[in-house]
């Protein structure tokens, strides 16, 4: 079963629930649910939990896909979802996923949204600017080629990567840059990042840039350059 938290603070969809778990049944007794594993989050602080069966809503425990051009968006809910070499000619829509690795990767848009706890990205390549909406736990990103990146995670790595806030990529049109974002920030949900981590970083934001600054970050508590 999926379940998330009822403490819905703003709109969009999946609605902006801040905790989830995928959990395994042992069994159901009258109105009781035995769990095989404890919870991982806390949910008595919330507006309670909406619980959903895997087979209701189309989940599945492990998906992955290689080799594949995807003519459109792609949204794929899985406890681990694993994408290699994969094209993307709409958006990439991560969600509802408890682990997501992305492999040889390119995508036209990209985000990342609230119901994910951990996301490894190895040679992502985008023009989009990758986004995420605040309640990810973890972000891993090798190697990767993007346009500005917004990443609010608890924890964010950034290894190697290229970002170029007003350079074309393959396919963008080259009108279709924000010079207002920052190359790396942490729009737009701007949740406390507790560690960064940045390694050999290539970044710019050309001449036409309107941000005040390439790095724009909430406050953190850890820092690694």
């Amino acid at each position: 079963m999926f379940i998330r938290s009822g403490d819905l603070f703003a709109g969009g969809s999946p609605r902006a629930c801040r905790n989830f778990d995928w959990v395994e049944v042992e069994i159901i007794g009258g109105i009781q649910v035995f769990l095989k594993m404890p919870l991982t989050e806390d949910y008595f602080d919330y507006d309670g939990a909406e619980i959903f069966s895997l087979d209701e809503v189309n989940y599945c425990d492990h998906a992955e896909f290689e080799g594949i051009t995807f003519e459109g968006n792609f949204a794929y809910p899985a406890r681990k979802l694993i994408l290699t070499n994969c094209n993307v000619t709409g958006w990439l829509w991560i969600s509802e996923c408890e682990e997501v690795i992305t492999n040889d990767v390119y995508a036209e848009k990209i985000e990342a949204d609230k119901l994910v706890k951990k996301w490894v990205a190895n040679n992502l390549r985008t023009p989009s600017s990758p986004s995420n909406g605040g309640s990810i736990y973890e972000i891993e990103m090798n190697d990767c080629t993007t346009g500005s990146s917004r990443l609010c995670p608890r924890y964010l790595t950034l290894n190697k990567p290229k970002i170029w806030a007003n350079a074309v990529l393959i396919n963008e049109n080259p009108d279709k840059y924000d010079p207002w974002i920052p190359c790396i920030a942490d729009a737009p949900a701007r949740n406390p990042i507790r560690r960064l981590m940045l390694d050999q970083c290539t970044f710019t934001s050309g001449s036409e840039s309107q941000a005040d600054k390439n790095l724009e970050f909430a406050p953190f508590e850890e820092i690694v350059i």
